[in-house]
C-alpha cells in the first residue's frame, strides 16, 4: 500500500466513433480502440493510466443492444488471448426527436462505484464494441502517470 496518494501527471480526454456491429463477447472482432496508456519512461514516468469517467452517446436511433468495454494489453491489434471484456452497458430503444433525447450513459464513480477508476499499466489499452450496427460516441476522461 502506498503512502501517499497516486495523482495522475497528464489529464486527458479521447473520443472514439462506434459503428459496426460485434456480437462477440470474446475480444474479438471489431473493437474501437479510445484510449492508449502510455508506455513506462523510467521511475518518473512509470506509464500506465486511471480512467475516471465514460460517457457513451448514441448517434441517432437505437434499439436494444449492448456496448461493450474491454481492456487490452496489447495497443497495436486485438486478439481473443490480450483482450478481455471489462463491462457490458445495455443500450435501450430510442428514436430521438425534438422532444426525445438520444440514448447516452455517464459512467463515473458515482454512478457505478463498482467500476471506477478503471486503470491501466503501461501500453494497455481501453476499447469498446456495439452489438448492433447502430452509431455511438465514446467519449473517456482520466489521466496519465
Amino acid at each position: 500500500m502506498s503512502y501517499k496518494a497516486q495523482y495522475t501527471k497528464n489529464v486527458r480526454r479521447t473520443t472514439a466513433t462506434l459503428s459496426t456491429a460485434n456480437t462477440a463477447r470474446d475480444g474479438s472482432g471489431s473493437i474501437v480502440t479510445a484510449w492508449t496508456a502510455p508506455a513506462a519512461i523510467d521511475a518518473e514516468n512509470p506509464g500506465g493510466s486511471r480512467i475516471e469517467r465514460i460517457v457513451i452517446a448514441a448517434t441517432g436511433t437505437t434499439t436494444a443492444g449492448m456496448v461493450r468495454i474491454y481492456t487490452s494489453s496489447d495497443a497495436v491489434a486485438n486478439t481473443a488471448a490480450n483482450t478481455h471484456l471489462y463491462d457490458e452497458c445495455p443500450v435501450s430503444a430510442v428514436t430521438p426527436s425534438g422532444t426525445v433525447a438520444a440514448f447516452m450513459v455517464d459512467m463515473s464513480a458515482v454512478s457505478f462505484p463498482d467500476l471506477f477508476p478503471i486503470i491501466l499499466g503501461p501500453g494497455e489499452t481501453l476499447r469498446f464494441s456495439t452489438n448492433n450496427a447502430e452509431g455511438f460516441r465514446v467519449t473517456v476522461m482520466g489521466g496519465d502517470y
